[in-house]
């Protein structure tokens, strides 16, 4: 089927978008203010030195910061293959901002081998945690095929959240796809976008770990049953792409 809509993506170059928290102490945390300071001030070997020393004891937000500086080569040589490395400890805690990283990298090709799938799989993570641009990028990608199943319906209901998280970009991809909906498909669309809500947060850094309720003491006489842990889900993955794609056009947002 050939590709009739022309599809234009967010920006691919990646912010760091770091937030800040007050009234809290502990290394990693003194080390990513540190580190964020100074990237503020322009002073990126010191803020790699910062981020390097809170990286290692865990924080997500100064592993993407890491990552940043290394893709860019700010503070250091560019070293998207580190990069990666860092994105990937900040992705596996749940942090939405890495997995988009991520996947602009798979999906440009950038420190590792091009492969849509997993694009599409590391953008599904962040949208469903309300990573608008991440949101949509997926809309892209499931709206040309690539990585993905064509679901022009699909990519309608991430266009839009993306559209209300105000990514400009998919303003104009909805509009390229929903012609292809009919008035059912559309209505359905509408349905999944209003009733959408982002189902999973980021692991909190080790400094801001909230701590644990005491459990409550049974009665002397009522044995003490060992915690029921959930089944690990094994990881699905992603299938065999089938015959070749109609190309991939992402034009980046100016």
């Amino acid at each position: 089927m050939s590709l009739r809509i022309r599809i234009v993506a967010a920006s691919g170059k990646l912010f760091l978008a770091l937030g800040l928290s007050l009234g809290l102490t502990g290394t990693a945390f003194a080390g990513y203010l540190g580190g964020l300071e100074a990237y503020k001030r322009g002073e990126y070997e010191t803020a790699l030195e910062e981020w390097s020393v809170a990286a290692r004891l865990g924080d997500f937000r100064a592993q993407f910061g890491v990552g940043i500086l290394y893709l860019y080569g700010r503070g250091a040589e560019r070293d998207p293959i580190g990069a990666v490395g860092f994105f990937k400890e900040a992705s596996a805690r749940g942090y939405p901002d890495a997995r988009y990283a991520l996947g602009v990298m798979h999906q440009d090709g950038t420190g590792v081998t091009q492969n849509f799938a997993e694009a599409a799989r590391l953008y599904e993570l962040a949208a469903w945690q309300g990573m608008a641009k991440a949101q949509n990028n997926l809309g892209i990608l499931l709206a040309v095929g690539r990585g993905v199943e064509r679901d022009p319906v699909m990519a309608h209901v991430w266009f839009a959240l993306a559209e209300a998280a105000g990514v400009e970009a998919a303003v104009r991809n909805r509009l390229r796809i929903v012609v292809e909906l009919s008035e059912a498909q559309l209505t359905e669309a509408q349905r999944m976008a209003t009733a959408w809500s982002p189902t999973a947060a980021p692991e909190p850094p080790p400094e801001i770990a909230p701590e644990p309720e005491p459990a409550p003491t049974p009665p002397a006489e009522d044995p003490v049953a060992a915690p029921v842990e959930a089944p690990v889900e094994a990881a699905v993955e992603a299938p065999a792409d089938a015959p070749p794609p109609p190309p991939l056009l992402i034009v980046p947002a100016p």
